[in-house]
């Protein structure tokens, strides 16, 4: 069965295909990748080998799918890859295939967070400006504070029926906040009730700071990169992430050869050392 958060991120990329026109192509993208996990043993050994650090995982799943599939199918099958065990690789896909098959349906209450966590961070990687990025924290945490200070808001957005408290998020908030936002809200409505409406509301905003993080690549390199490295490298990351990063070069002596990127909680270790340290743990290993 698909986790909840990658539930939620599947519900929110088959809604932005829906809105291009292209959710049955991207239903269909699912299938045919998790097919091809199936059919083609090298593929599937190399994406469930957990000795492969994420990053080179994201590669090879890049150079299959780069110009092939639709933007939002290869949205989702980075983040399959970002958040799931290597081990798990090859059923989180056709489980995934099998989810963009089936009707929406609404998740239990105790596991709304984790839905709705998967839901906004794929809402928040559609947003290419950072005002806008922005100003959806700023609806988060205004929401919040308003919630707070108002039991009538309490009461009203407490109400049983999902169709209720939907259409009056949308009444009131239509034109006032960014559509991202609204989405956001519109799919936690949907979802389940909590208790805690302000907590939630300001752990969204939270989720806002992460997105930013997730923007910049911070790069270790012993020496100077030109401009020209900087785009190549940028180009990259584009890839392999999925998201416009700005480059943030740090000078470190320690790093030997090569560079070591993060990108928030994403590692990637392209330096000699870590190839030293393979060779040596190898030869450790044949003794």
């Amino acid at each position: 069965m698909l986790p909840d958060l990658l539930k939620g991120y599947a519900e929110a990329t088959l809604e932005s295909a829906a809105t291009a026109g292209r959710r049955d192509l991207v239903a269909e993208e699912f299938a045919a990748f998790s097919w091809a996990i199936i059919e083609n043993g090298n593929l599937r050994a190399a994406l469930v080998d957990p000795a492969l650090a994420t990053g080179t995982r994201l590669a090879i799943a890049a150079d299959l799918i780069e110009g092939r599939v639709a933007s939002e199918s290869a949205a989702a099958i980075r983040f399959v890859l970002r958040v799931t065990p290597a081990s798990q690789v090859a059923g989180t896909f056709e489980d995934l295939a099998t989810f963009a098959r089936l009707p929406r349906g609404a998740t239990a209450v105790g596991r709304v967070r984790e839905r709705i966590r998967g839901y906004a961070e794929r809402v928040l990687e559609e947003i290419t400006d950072p005002a806008a990025l922005d100003a959806v924290e700023d609806d988060l945490f205004s929401l919040a504070r308003a919630i707070e200070q108002s039991e009538a808001l309490r009461v009203a957005f407490g109400d049983d029926s999902a169709e209720r408290r939907v259409g009056l998020a949308r009444d009131l908030l239509t034109d006032k906040v960014r559509p991202e936002t609204l989405r956001v809200v519109v799919e936690l409505f949907t979802s389940g009730r909590t208790r805690d409406l302000a907590g939630l509301f300001d752990w969204l905003a939270s989720l806002v700071a992460v997105e930013r993080g997730r923007r910049i690549a911070v790069v270790r390199s012993a020496v100077a990169l030109d401009s020209t490295e900087q785009e190549r490298l940028a180009t990259s990351l584009v890839r392999l992430t999925g998201r416009q990063v700005e480059i943030r070069v740090i000078p470190d002596d320690g790093v030997v050869g090569g560079v070591l990127i993060s990108v928030g909680d994403f590692m990637i270790d392209a330096t000699v050392r870590l190839r030293l340290e393979r060779l040596r743990d190898a030869l450790v290993a044949s003794a």
